[in-house]
């Protein structure tokens, strides 16, 4: 699981041929525009119990108001819902690699956020993009969350070696 990395999830076939709708974390710069293999893990929330997982690849998708897919061996709308509610793993290794002061976000997840002062904030906890921009969320030491969007106005410099990134935490949070 170390090396998967999940960019969405599927609840709903699309049409008669067996196509499924996908909701990406992010559809703008989905790794599924290049990338044809993907990783599908039921998700445990229904009463048959089924594989846990599945390598899978895809056939077509296209990208619009919805992201419609199609995997191999799929052929109609029956075998599609056998397979759903599922979520969408990719392998890291799979993915491009950055120049440098780039980063995927799945690897700032557990980083230390800290103010100009150095004094800590919090660890992202998590992210989602909310069809405007990414939104990082950070878990203060109190327990609460701040939602920031990933932007130079909120986060500066990221030290990869302390797993430290440092944040303008808003005064009004």
């Amino acid at each position: 699981m170390n090396n998967l990395l999940k960019i969405g999830f599927c609840r709903k076939v699309h049409g008669i041929k067996g196509g499924f709708t996908f909701v990406l974390e992010n559809t703008e710069d989905s790794a599924l525009k290049e990338l044809k293999n993907i990783i599908i893990r039921p998700i445990n929330d229904q009463s048959s119990i089924k594989a846990t997982q599945l390598e899978v690849k895809i056939k077509s998708i296209s990208f619009g108001n919805k992201v419609i897919a199609y995997l191999d061996g799929i052929i109609d709308r029956n075998e599609a819902e056998s397979l759903v509610p599922f979520d969408i793993y990719i392998n890291k290794s799979d993915l491009p690699k950055l120049e440098s002061g780039e980063y995927y976000l799945s690897d700032l997840i557990g980083f230390s956020c800290v103010n100009r002062n150095g004094k800590e904030v919090g660890i992202i906890e998590k992210y989602y993009d909310n069809s405007a921009q990414t939104i990082v969320v950070i878990r203060t030491e109190n327990g609460k969350l701040i939602d920031l969007p990933f932007v130079d106005q909120f986060f500066g410099e990221i030290d990869d070696e302390q797993k430290k990134i440092q944040v303008n935490i808003p005064e009004y949070i």
